[in-house]
């Protein structure tokens, strides 16, 4: 028979009753396996086969290899080949996951089986026996009850059996639903009562019923099940006794719960309530110890930058948690001594504890409800059953089963506690609470970075503490641990705050000193406040806006402004600053804080801090021990240094409500004089031995003797610019009473020109110009002295000095000029100091021309109040604003330039005489 061309086959195959299905319907008799599900395999199961095409939904029947050549194509025979083989391997790969993922299910069905098999084997074995046993020749009158009294006795017992066997049997299941529900009591009470009612079936007889064994009842034999539950009963003592003790753990346990949980303790172990104290005390140490392991330091998760560190916390952040840690353990400490008290503090007769409530409840004969108990602790055995499941089934127990109760003697030790005996356990355990908070309590504080934070804490204790109901004596040992840990803290970010303020200092300082010496930019204006004086200063901006920006600006520049006038340089204004604003910033967080403990320990960490400002500035004075040009800058600025500190707000600032014993402003104002000595020992001597070296050459240039000679000019100049870098330039009326470096710079350049004077006669004496020229000189500056003071030891030294110049320029006049001049000599024993009319109008008169250049030398005057004058007055008043110690004369001649300067050789031919010219 030929076969069918391929085109043939286009459409369906189709049905034919010779066995030809659709392979939906060929898929169970491939597999039986695919329509087992494991509990871990997918649903549907996977199956890798490739689906048929459509046109393949009616095939011939697999097992008919004849029939499918038949009737398919080879290209088609090939496809339902391969499509089997897929779906073998399919079928073959979940077999195998199957029973990689089942193999323990299977080991333990295949154990199972077998168990059952030979329960099953001993089954029908004690049947045999049990057939075997009975005889055969039993009359049919014995097995048929006498009576119906009789089968309602049997049914009783047989009742009564059951009911005990079914509580006994259920008890496991009621315990465990009962420990998850956290009820102990009730846990511990079923307990008990299983144990009575295994031993009411375990005994001959009963007290109440009729013989069980006189019904054919042998509980021990018959029912050997009784034995093997009790024994699983059993058990669950130690898990009721286990998960109450760890339950004790729990600060937020209710009163309730406690006194449940220590009952169930004392009634099932049969432990005194002493020991039933010592074991909450201990659990509760044991959550404390857990509570204290939680510090406040610890990360959350997933809180983490992406370096791997933690970002930084808020300050509100550290507090909170600070306190949140306190307050944990500290609710545990006041929870445990306080739920301790209320369980077991026996106040008298009429107020006994509540532990011998509950126990009295427990052993009264006929239970009253008392509304002072909980009704969590109002415990009876009817109250418990009636709880159960099937709780109908459990009155057909005797009622000596429904009326049990643990026995408790009232009147024995075990069962009471003394109060002097909770007190000193309470104690004990309060003060090793204590000990234990004080330790971590430390580590906590250490992250509290201000006394801001520290007093957020405490006052958030004291808070808590109010609203305890806590002894005296356990307030007060709270308080001394958390004031003495605030307080440690404290004084420890106090000595931080004033060792970092000293190490700025010392740090600016030095910096500043260096600038001096190197003479960078700004040291430039530290050696001259009178360019900083009169340094321009920018306007603040008037576009803006209104309101806080504006207001900002012109604060800024007012503080500016204040700077300038106040010749706060740059470097000094960076140091006084700086210490002033860390001062302020510690008072401002100690403000009202300070408790009198603390005061005590600030005032010498403070005063410590004064003493190291003023050593350390002291130290560096002392280094300055040569008369180089950055060493006298240095010492100017740090005598202005002094001063500023004398005049700032550092001092007041940094006592922080405290009585500090050391004298600041006494101190640094020692300092600033030894400084000011020590720079003026250095400038006189440059400046003397500048005068010295310029004072022969100024005479061979032919100076007149009616003026002061240019070297005594330069060196007062060069004397004024000295002292323009160390005093303020301010205005004199402005300045301190301390204020007079000028008069002593003065006075010892004075003193110190006098001496070389007169250590120098013989040299002085050959030149007689030279001695009239000192002469003049030294009564020009006796008259700068005058308008400081008259009572200046130095002045007879001076006057003295001016008598010896006068009578040696005397006595060269009588050696130059002969006996002509014979009669002179009377009038050598008449000269003294006092200056001639003539010569004081001529020295008031340069003393009035030179006040503008010599005013950093000249005293303080007030300025004279402007007069307005009269329309047809021809004065002009304006000037005598500025020239504070008079207006000089008008010069009635004025010497030619060509009789002042010798004329040039190209000058030789021009006629220009001398000429006087009339002013």
């Amino acid at each position: 028979m030929a076969r069918r061309p391929s085109t043939a086959i286009v459409s369906p195959f189709p049905s034919s009753p010779s066995g030809i299905h659709p392979p939906s319907k060929l898929s169970p008799r491939l597999s039986p396996l695919q329509a087992f599900r494991t509990p871990t395999s997918p649903w549907p199961p996977r199956s890798t086969s490739f689906p048929i095409p459509p046109r393949y939904s009616h095939a011939p029947n697999v097992e008919d290899p004849d029939e499918l050549f038949a009737k398919l194509t080879v290209p088609e025979v090939k496809q339902v080949h391969q499509r089997l083989l897929t779906d073998a391997d399919a079928k073959q790969e979940e077999l195998r996951l199957m029973v990689g993922e089942r193999y323990r299910d299977l080991l333990q069905a295949s154990t199972s089986i077998i168990s059952i098999a030979q329960s099953s084997r001993d089954v029908l074995s004690a049947l045999e026996d049990v057939k075997a046993s009975i005889p055969a020749d039993i009359p049919q009158s014995a097995r048929r009850p006498h009576s119906s009294e009789k089968d309602d006795s049997q049914l009783h017992i047989l009742q009564s059996v059951a009911a005990h066997m079914k509580l006994l049997l259920d008890t496991p299941e009621h315990i465990w639903r009962l420990l998850e529900k956290k009820k102990y009591l009730h846990a511990g009470w079923l307990f008990l009562l299983a144990r009575i009612i295994y031993q009411a079936l375990m005994r001959d007889n009963t007290e109440d019923e009729d013989d069980w064994i006189a019904h054919g009842i042998v509980v021990p034999e018959q029912f050997p099940l009784v034995q093997r539950q009790w024994d699983t009963v059993a058990q669950l003592r130690a898990q009721i006794t286990y998960k109450a003790t760890l339950s004790l753990r729990d600060s937020n346990a209710s009163l309730e719960d406690i006194c449940s949980i220590l009952l169930t303790l004392h009634l099932l172990e049969s432990r005194p309530l002493v020991d039933v104290l010592a074991i909450f005390l201990t659990q509760r140490t044991r959550g404390l110890q857990t509570t204290l392991s939680r510090s406040p330091k610890s990360k959350p998760n997933g809180s983490s930058l992406l370096n791997g560190s933690a970002p930084p916390k808020s300050k509100k952040a550290i507090v909170r948690e600070v306190r949140e840690g306190l307050e944990g353990v500290l609710e545990v400490m006041a929870s445990t001594v306080g739920l301790a008290r209320d369980v077991f503090r026996d106040r008298g007769q009429e107020d006994p504890s509540l532990m011998s409530r509950v126990l009295s409840f427990i052993q009264s004969d006929v239970p009253v409800p008392d509304t002072s108990l909980p009704s969590e602790l109002q415990m009876s055995t009817q109250h418990l059953l009636s709880t159960l499941p099937s709780a109908s089934h459990f009155v057909l127990l005797p009622s000596t089963i429904r009326s049990y109760k643990p026995y408790v003697d009232l009147t024995s030790v075990m069962s009471a506690l003394s109060p002097a005996q909770l007190g000193l356990r309470l104690g004990e355990w309060f003060s090793k609470a204590v000990a234990e908070l004080r330790s971590v309590a430390e580590g906590w504080f250490t992250e509290l970075r201000t006394l801001k934070e520290v007093w957020a804490v405490r006052s958030w204790f004291n808070d808590w503490l109010r609203e305890k109901e806590l002894e005296d004596r356990e307030k007060q040992e709270l308080v001394d641990v958390i004031d003495g840990v605030a307080h440690g803290q404290a004084v420890k970010i106090i000595r931080s705050a004033l060792g970092d303020l000293q190490d700025d200092f010392q740090d600016e300082l030095q910096n500043a000193l260096v600038q001096l010496r190197d003479g960078t930019n700004e040291a430039v204006l530290e050696s001259t406040p009178a360019k900083f004086l009169f340094q321009p200063l920018a306007p603040p901006p008037f576009d803006v806006g209104v309101g806080s920006t504006l207001i900002s600006a012109f604060r800024k520049y007012e503080s500016t402004v204040r700077r300038q006038v106040t010749s706060r340089t740059p470097l000094l204004h960076k140091i006084v600053s700086s210490l002033e604003n860390r001062a302020k910033a510690l008072q401002e967080d100690s403000e009202g804080k300070l408790s009198a403990k603390l005061r005590e320990a600030y005032a010498p960490l403070a005063e410590g801090c004064c003493k190291a400002i003023i050593s350390t500035i002291s130290l560096n004075v002392d280094e300055l021990n040569s008369g180089t040009d950055a060493n006298v800058r240095s010492l100017a600025f740090l005598s202005r240094l002094t001063e500023a500190l004398h005049a700032s707000q550092f001092h007041s600032y940094l006592k922080c409500e405290t009585a500090i014993g050391i004298d600041f402003h006494g101190g640094i104002s020692a300092l600033r004089d030894r400084a000011i000595n020590q720079w003026q020992g250095f400038v006189i001597a440059t400046v003397l031995a500048d005068y010295q070296k310029t004072f022969w050459h100024a005479r061979s240039h032919g100076d007149s003797s009616n003026q002061p000679s240019w070297s005594l000019m330069q060196a007062l100049l060069s004397l004024s610019s000295y002292v323009h870098s160390i005093d303020a330039p301010s205005g004199f009326p402005t300045r301190s009473p301390n204020s007079s470096i000028a008069e002593m710079s003065l006075r010892r350049f004075t003193a110190s020109l006098v001496d070389a004077l007169a250590s120098g006669r013989e040299a002085w004496g050959k030149e007689q110009r030279g001695r009239q020229a000192s002469s003049f000189d030294m009564k020009f500056l006796r008259r700068l002295l005058t308008l400081w003071t008259s009572d200046w030891d130095g002045l007879s030294d001076l006057d003295e000095l001016i008598k010896q110049l006068e009578v040696g320029s005397l006595l060269n006049s009588i050696y130059d000029v002969g006996s002509a001049f014979t009669p002179i000599l009377p009038q050598v024993s008449s000269v003294n100091s006092k200056v001639r009319p003539d010569e004081a109008s001529v020295i008031e008169q340069h003393v009035l021309r030179t006040q503008i250049l010599l005013a950093p030398l000249l005293p303080p005057v007030l300025p004279k109040p402007l007069t307005h004058p009269n329309k047809s007055s021809t004065k002009d008043t304006r000037t005598e604003s500025l020239l504070l110690f008079g207006i000089p004369a008008v010069e009635q001649t004025a010497q030619p330039v060509m009789d002042l300067v010798k004329p040039g050789p190209r000058f030789g031919s021009l006629l220009v005489g001398s000429t006087t010219v009339a002013r």
